[in-house]
């Protein structure tokens, strides 16, 4: 991919068929069986940019990327599929389309989800709460990409897919669900090149992919933040009754009882084992995780000048492994900052129990005991701008505190920490607890945002290390093998 985008970008840059403006018409398609109203480019320009296309697929096929050809009339499609009764509304309003108003043209790389063609996309009309854990939850809004053999298949009118809006996967009622035909939600921008010389009038995305040979940003000049969330938790695995399985009493104390391999085999000591529920520690893949992101960061050209954790104890513990992997010289002892935890919101009938760090300092963890944290209390009735503000603040003073020093900073926190950190330092509008929801469903663990300041604005990038994907291992029903039990 990278070798690609560098021939689009020098085929764009020296082509003579890169032009000022392009000319749009408007038409309207309707039939029987389908209906149709878009943006065609004039004969002429529709010839001029095939004729760029060609040029791109040759130099593609250079570097031994084969690009099936586009051989249709080049269009932008505003509305299809369409009942008759709207009809005459969307012709009114497509025909009120300025097409010569400036804007600013730009050839666009997207990936498509390889899962695509072996599954059918559905949208979500009712709401759904999972009530087993091979279930998922269907929230009104989101998309489901459905297996086509589940569908055939089914007998009870339940479907197994993966859901675009938070990333798992399961099975889940087909009613509460119809097929979409909109295939645009499996696609995903890679790169932007404009097409007239000059930059886009803006960035619409906050998070923009600036890719080199890793599909990441070259080494950062000035002082940097990389924000990472914990690794894979015990409860998010196990289930929210994992303590009350996990742990058995044996006379007066409770012994542990580990039912699943990818649980932890031993615990850190604190006041109650019960404070696990609302503070849970990574599992044996987290732990995994962590070393594998530290691994890459050891090896990666960034420099490390400091390392500050949430005090959530898997933000602890996904930090304590990244650090045992960096060299004893550059090894950072971690700073435990509660302006990394996160929204207070979600804690507001019961706040965890974190364990103080000196006890974790006792017990073997890399952390600067020496240090407060510059947020002593919690506000239980945060709101979700706080959550913006609190975090913006603290980035605020880490960037006074190593401007001068420069190198990178990173912040292990959750999966909306680089959201609430990175949004405002890059000055854009706050999202709504919608959107923020919405977000964070689809960060990973251990997933490495970097923010960095490139000519003069903060912006998130992916960091010069190697990603991280591995499958999700489910859960086996021997059942399935009933015929070979005796």
């Amino acid at each position: 991919m990278p070798k690609l985008l560098q021939v689009i970008e020098s085929t764009i840059a020296s082509c003579e068929y890169v032009k000022s403006n392009y000319e749009l018409e408007y038409q309207s398609l309707t039939d029987d069986a389908y209906r149709y109203v878009g943006l065609f480019l004039s004969d002429s320009d529709d010839d001029t940019l095939h004729d760029l296309a060609d040029v791109i697929y040759a130099n593609a096929d250079k570097i031994g990327v084969l690009i099936e050809p586009y051989t249709r009339h080049m269009h932008m499609s505003l509305a299809y599929r369409f009942s008759d009764e709207h009809q005459t509304l969307i012709e009114s309003l497509a025909s009120k389309i300025d097409t010569n108003a400036k804007c600013n043209w730009e050839l666009r790389v997207y990936s498509r989800d390889i899962r695509t063609p072996s599954h059918e996309l559905r949208e979500v009309t009712h709401e759904y709460k999972s009530l087993q854990s091979d279930e998922i939850n269907l929230d009104v809004g989101d998309t489901i990409l459905t297996e086509l053999d589940s569908i055939h298949d089914s007998i009870d009118g339940w479907y197994t897919g993966f859901s675009l809006l938070n990333g798992k996967i399961g099975q889940f009622p087909g009613n509460y669900t119809f097929k979409s035909f909109s295939e645009h939600k499996t696609w995903t921008l890679v790169k932007a090149v404009p097409m007239i010389g000059k930059p886009p009038l803006e960035k619409i995305s906050l998070y923009e992919n600036v890719p080199d040979e890793q599909g990441s940003l070259d080494t950062p000049k000035e002082l940097s933040f990389l924000v990472i969330r914990h690794a894979e938790r015990v409860d998010a695995v196990m289930g929210k009754d994992w303590v009350n399985n996990c742990f058995e009493a044996s006379g007066k104390e409770k012994i542990l009882k580990r039912f699943n391999l990818n649980m932890p085999d031993q615990y850190v000591k604190r006041r109650s084992i019960y404070d696990f529920k609302s503070d849970p520690p990574i599992t044996e893949i987290g732990r995994l995780q962590s070393t594998l992101i530290g691994k890459g960061l050891a090896a990666s050209p960034l420099k490390i000048s400091a390392v500050y954790s949430s005090p959530s104890l898997r933000c602890v513990e996904t930090a304590d492994y990244i650090v045992k992997c960096m060299a004893p010289e550059v090894k950072p002892d971690i700073k435990i900052e509660n302006c990394l935890f996160e929204w207070n919101g979600w804690h507001r009938a019961s706040p965890p129990t974190f364990i103080p760090p000196s006890d974790l300092k006792e017990q073997g963890f890399n952390i600067d005991v020496t240090y407060t944290s510059e947020m002593l209390a919690f506000d239980l009735m945060e709101s979700l701008n706080d959550y913006y503000e609190r975090s913006y603040k603290f980035c605020q003073s880490l960037i006074e505190k190593y401007n001068r020093i420069g190198g990178c900073v990173v912040l292990v926190g959750h999966a909306g920490t680089a959201e609430a950190c990175i949004r405002k330092l890059a000055k854009k509008p706050t999202l709504s607890q919608r959107d923020f929801v919405a977000f964070i469903n689809k960060v990973p663990f251990c997933e490495p945002i970097l923010a960095s300041k490139v000519s003069g604005e903060w912006a998130a990038y992916h960091p010069p290390i190697p990603k991280l994907w591995h499958m999700d291992n489910k859960k086996f029903d021997i059942k399935l093998m009933t015929d070979l039990q005796s």
